[in-house]
């Protein structure tokens, strides 16, 4: 049986540094590899996640956001309405993280 709620802190928990889409481009802090060990194997354990970004250094590129929620679409086939029920995004110090990972989640269900 699921637990409740996990809280995954990017920056604390995976890296301050984030790199780019694939594993082979930015070996360890790519969005495939986040997304491999940090939210799929959290969305089988927890009935939700929430992913906080604050504290990263530099600024998260698109391909990385991109890997991360919209590979998670790819793979999980979530709707926008599932997707909105096991994931809440925090993102304080830059809000448009939050615009662009919903950007990048329609824009791959609706593919």
């Amino acid at each position: 049986m699921k637990t409740s709620n996990k809280i995954i802190n990017l920056p604390n928990d995976f890296t301050k540094f984030t790199g780019l889409r694939y594993e082979s481009l930015t070996e360890g802090i790519s969005g495939e590899r986040f997304r491999e060990e940090f939210l799929i194997p959290a969305l089988d354990e927890f009935e939700s996640i929430t992913v906080v970004f604050d504290g990263n250094i530099g600024e998260y590129l698109p391909s990385f956001l991109e890997e991360c929620f919209g590979g998670l679409i790819r793979k999980k086939k979530y709707s926008l309405e599932e997707f909105n029920k096991v994931i809440k995004i925090v993102s304080e110090d830059d809000p448009s993280i939050i615009t662009d990972i919903i950007y990048y989640v329609q824009n791959e269900i609706n593919k």
